[in-house]
């Protein structure tokens, strides 16, 4: 594709090139330019319109308070003071408040024009951009160069939900592939790899370090890793917080609270101390077990 100036349509140069993002801002800065261009002359037309209407009206407010003085003064006179043409004003000076009038409405009118004109160029211009878009999303991805920030890689392990109804009944993935193009994500069991299953991202955490930390899991989720939040102090687990996290020798999250936070230690966030609901033993104590705090998640959905 090649750009073009001077009014015309405005396309990307081949994808391949590394001028592509620049490409992009030349499609989209005229855009910004003429609107606010446009924007200047509907203030300046407005500004024009209102000023001259108020001046019509205040000669049309005196000529109308003349009027009724004139009225008043006949109706408490035998003789009138003067005739109304003379109050009024002759014709040539009522032509000319009409003029304004129609002067000001022609202002008015072409503010609007130009404001509709706006809005089909600007429409024009995010269907064009959409399609530049569109063209560099395919070129990226047939190339192999389109990364999502916040996917799962192959390989990473992941927290599931087989159940779309049981939104607590997580399970240890590992992610097998990832279709950006549709969103879903191909994981296999952690128990046995050949049972693989297809996810929508609204059932798939990651719990992987990308080497850019822990993508967080979509907001439908109702929950992410605690790796998403280990560098910041003020969301780090805290002792009595309510969580999911791996049952030892398991590969299910069961509901636990937090009897001892984790500190930090190398990159999978270290090891907290959990009691697990229902885990008493014969004597009623619940104990505190240990859980990597890459297999615990935080509730997002309150």
């Amino acid at each position: 594709m090649t750009t073009t100036r001077g009014g015309g349509e405005i396309g990307l140069r081949s994808c391949a090139e590394a001028t592509v993002i620049e490409d992009l801002l030349e499609v989209i800065t005229p855009v910004s330019g003429l609107v606010k261009r446009n924007l200047d002359l509907i203030r300046q037309l407005g500004a024009t319109a209102t000023s001259e209407l108020e001046a019509v009206e205040k000669e049309e407010a005196k000529v109308e308070k003349d009027v009724i003085e004139e009225l008043d003064k006949r109706a408490a006179a035998a003789k009138p003071a003067k005739k109304l043409e003379e109050v009024i004003g002759d014709k040539k000076d009522f032509e000319e408040r009409a003029e304004k009038r129609r002067r000001c409405d022609g202002l008015f009118e072409e503010a609007i024009e130009v404001a509709r004109q706006t809005e089909v160029a600007v429409a024009r211009h995010i269907d064009h951009i959409d399609g530049e878009l569109a063209n560099l999303s395919q070129h990226l991805h047939a190339t192999g160069e389109f990364e999502n920030a916040g996917a799962a890689r192959p390989g990473d392990e992941v927290a599931v939900r087989l159940d779309d109804y049981d939104k607590e009944a997580w399970v240890l993935g590992r992610v097998v592939r990832y279709r950006s193009d549709e969103d879903l994500y191909e994981v296999a069991d952690a128990d046995d790899d050949r049972k693989v299953f297809e996810l929508g991202a609204t059932r798939v955490i990651p719990l992987t370090d990308t080497g850019r930390g822990v993508p967080p899991a979509h907001v439908l989720c109702g929950a992410q890793s605690c790796l998403v939040d280990a560098h910041d102090e003020a969301n780090r687990l805290q002792k009595g917080d309510e969580v999911f996290g791996i049952y030892p020798d398991t590969t299910s999250f069961y509901q636990c609270v937090v009897t001892i936070p984790a500190r930090r230690s190398g990159s999978q966030g270290g090891t907290c101390h959990c009691q697990f609901q229902d885990d008493a033993d014969e004597t009623g104590i619940t104990p505190d077990r240990p859980v990597p705090l890459k297999y615990v998640l935080r509730r997002t959905d309150g």
